[in-house]
């Protein structure tokens, strides 16, 4: 129960003792009387305060009266926000790189003369990633992939997968960017054919016909789906209904499209793009598709029956912003996504998983799975989930959880074994403890079971809960307009200085490779 509650309800009884009894209320109130007015209602409730139960007073279920404690009573201000978030304040306008530059190099040998290393640098050493054993090498093959990437055959590709703190491409829009101004490369990267639920892209808009029929895996499965080939985006698109194999074919001919264009809120880079493929398979049936771009047809094909994921590949002469793809057939392949990319450089997939904890890799077919990576020439991949398990979770669920988070990091390196995984952990989420706003209570507690599931299955691990501040930290971000008024998710802002933060501490890794390398292609004299 809240004091000012309290206080109103004081003053009633107040006024109706004096009305009840014979004390007289001046006629003109006084200095005194104030004083010894309120003096009577703060001593009443010092009284409740110290009499009532810390924990509260349950009245059965859920529901529970709480008081606040002397302490919280009398304070001027309660305020349990957390103090790291000051050394966050003079970073907020800077970018990846220069965050980077900023940071520690954790493989330097550092000079004896303390006064070598900045402060700024020290206080910059929480943002880094950690990595099992300190080996930092296991994300080599991916910095060796990105220096190549300008001149390779194809797009050097970093899927992020995430819940919701990362839809609407807030937080991977970012990391793309970064990366893209580095290593080159354009486009949105790998996107559904048409969202599942509401959603508000950042990097691309859509337009799309009635007729289209989504499966993800990740929520809400449809049970007629009796197979497990997802792909990568752990869904697929039909514009017919999904039909079991035991059911007849139809007869009707349908049609549906869906036109893509460059967002005018995005960043630059992905306004346009110049390389198109769609990714599909088992139809039963052909299907034809035609390819237009600013209402001028480029491409008619017909595609016949197929079984396995197959890739169908367009590049363009010139970048281009807009792409129309109209699809017609009697019965629809499953499609698992298209990506619009340049012809090289690095992509970046956005692929949010609305309320999942990131325990479906296990579940799904792995060949189909790997078929589909082996296409996307993957060498990347960030996990960030975790949040969806923090609220009323048991000590006995979080050792579950370690172990199954763990299994899917391997089984991820079961389907593309050279790829570099990193994790990012769980976010400082905050629930509300009488008149403030505290961390979870099992928090810590998730953050490292995740921390150790990572480094079991040999995955560097970034702390987003560290990065941000530590425990009770997002009062602060909310304060900031970093975070929002749910004290789960991030604002824009606040997605933004996340993936700027996790950005450069990669880039930093990166740059520690390079000084590496330099050091070992130097001729021995």
């Amino acid at each position: 129960m809240k004091p000012l509650v309290v206080v109103l309800i004081l003053n009633l009884i107040l006024l109706i003792f004096f009305g009840l009894t014979k004390i007289k209320v001046p006629n003109k109130i006084t200095p005194a009387f104030i004083t010894l007015y309120f003096a009577v209602i703060l001593g009443i409730l010092a009284l409740i305060a110290a009499v009532f139960p810390e924990g509260g007073i349950k009245l059965g279920g859920e529901t529970k009266i709480q008081f606040a404690t002397l302490d919280e009573l009398f304070s001027s201000q309660y305020d349990n926000e957390s103090r790291d978030f000051r050394k966050l304040k003079d970073i907020q306008n800077l970018s990846a790189e220069e965050l980077a530059e900023q940071m520690v190099d954790a493989t330097a040998v550092v000079d004896t003369i303390v006064d070598t290393i900045p402060p700024v640098k020290e206080k910059l050493s929480f943002l880094q990633l950690q990595f099992p054993d300190n080996d930092r090498t296991i994300l080599y093959p991916a910095f060796r992939a990105f220096d190549q990437a300008g001149a390779a055959s194809q797009p050097v590709r970093v899927l992020h997968y995430g819940d919701s703190q990362i839809e609407d491409d807030r937080i991977s829009s970012v990391i793309r960017n970064e990366l893209q101004k580095k290593f080159g490369g354009s486009g949105p990267g790998m996107i559904p054919v048409v969202p599942f639920y509401t959603y508000y892209p950042f990097s691309y808009s859509l337009e799309f016909s009635e007729g289209w029929y989504g499966y993800p895996f990740y929520w809400s499965k449809d049970a007629s789906v009796e197979h497990k080939r997802y792909g990568a985006l752990a869904s697929f698109y039909q514009f017919t209904p999904y039909l079991a194999d035991s059911l007849p074919l139809p007869v009707t001919e349908n049609e549906a499209w869906v036109l893509y264009k460059g967002s005018r809120i995005g960043f630059p880079g992905t306004r346009t793009f110049q390389k198109c493929r769609l990714f599909y398979g088992y139809n039963k049936l052909p299907f034809q598709l035609g390819v237009s771009t600013d209402n001028n047809l480029l491409k008619a094909d017909s595609f016949p029956a197929t079984t396995g994921i197959q890739t169908y590949q367009l590049n363009f002469d010139e970048p281009i912003s807009n792409l129309h793809l109209s699809f017609r057939g009697v019965s629809s392949p499953q499609i698992f996504g298209i990506a619009l990319d340049g012809l090289n450089g690095v992509a970046v997939d956005n692929i949010a998983m609305r309320g999942n904890a990131g325990l479906i890799f296990t579940q799904m077919d792995i060949e189909s799975l790997r078929k589909h990576y082996q296409a996307l020439n993957i060498k990347m991949i960030i996990l960030q989930f975790g949040g969806n398990i923090v609220p009323d979770v048991t000590d006995s669920y979080i050792a579950y959880y370690e172990r199954m988070f763990c299994n899917q990091i391997l089984r991820i390196k079961e389907a593309l074994p050279d790829v570099s995984v990193v994790v990012i952990g769980v976010a400082d989420m905050s629930v509300k403890v009488k008149t403030h706003f505290e961390s979870y209570p099992k928090l810590d507690k998730i953050r490292d079971a995740m921390k150790r599931a990572s480094f079991k299955a040999g995955a560097a691990y970034w702390d987003m809960y560290q990065a941000m501040g530590g425990k009770n930290s997002m009062p602060s971000w909310v304060k900031e307009d970093l975070g929002r008024d749910d004290y789960v998710h991030f604002t824009t802002k606040g997605a933004k200085m996340i993936a700027t933060m996790f950005t450069g501490a990669l880039l930093t890794e990166y740059n520690s490779y390079k000084k590496q390398t330099s050091k070992t292609e130097d001729p021995v004299p």
